[in-house]
C-alpha cells in the first residue's frame, strides 16, 4: 500500500515521499534563514508524516446524546473514547503538523459489521486538534477514511491508524 511503512504500532516510518522545496535541503530538513550562509540548519524533517495509532472512535452518530429539553451532551461512549485515545496520543508523543494538512485514516473495526467509514473522522480530527497534533480541522480539505486491508501494515482489530501530512 502507499502507506506501508513497516512500522509497528506507535513507530513512525523512516521517510515519507515528497518533492523538495526551496525551504528544504536535499535530505528534506527545514532550512533556517541562516542556513543560506552555510550555518544553522533545523533538524526537523518537513516531509515526515505524523502517524498515530488510536482505538476505533465511536461513529459520529454515537458522539452526542440529547438530554432533557433537547440539550446535547457528549455520550458516555464518546467521553470514554476521548480519554483512552488522549492517553494513547500522550504515550506515543507524535509530532505536530502546522497549517493545512491531509489525513489518511485506516480503520480496522473488531467486526465486519456493515458501516460507513465516513462516520469516524470527526472524533479523530477533533482529538488531534485538542492534543495539538494539528492546528484545526478546518485546515483539512477532506479526510480520507478507508477500511484496513491485508495489504496494509498491521493494525490491531478495534484500532485505526491516522497518517497526517502537511498539505502540499
Amino acid at each position: 500500500s502507499a502507506y506501508s511503512t513497516g512500522a509497528t504500532m506507535g513507530e513512525l516510518p523512516a521517510k515519507a515521499e515528497s518533492a523538495s522545496s526551496d525551504h528544504e535541503d536535499d535530505q528534506g530538513r527545514a532550512r533556517d534563514a541562516c542556513d543560506r550562509d552555510g550555518g544553522c540548519e533545523a533538524d526537523r524533517d518537513v516531509r515526515q508524516p505524523v502517524v498515530v495509532d488510536l482505538p476505533m472512535p465511536p461513529s459520529v452518530n454515537e458522539i452526542w446524546k440529547a438530554g432533557r429539553g433537547g440539550q446535547l451532551y457528549r455520550s458516555p461512549k464518546y467521553s470514554a473514547w476521548l480519554k483512552e485515545a488522549g492517553w494513547e496520543i500522550k504515550r506515543q508523543r507524535p509530532g505536530k503538523v502546522e497549517g493545512p494538512y491531509t489525513a489518511d485514516i485506516i480503520l480496522r473495526p473488531k467486526t465486519n459489521r456493515r458501516r460507513d467509514a465516513h462516520n469516524f473522522p470527526k472524533g479523530i480530527l477533533d482529538l488531534l486538534k485538542d492534543h495539538a497534533v494539528t492546528d484545526d480541522d478546518s485546515l483539512i480539505p477532506y479526510p480520507c477514511p478507508r477500511w484496513w486491508t491485508p495489504d496494509d501494515d498491521h493494525i490491531e482489530p478495534g484500532w485505526c491508524r491516522v497518517i497526517v501530512r502537511a498539505a502540499a
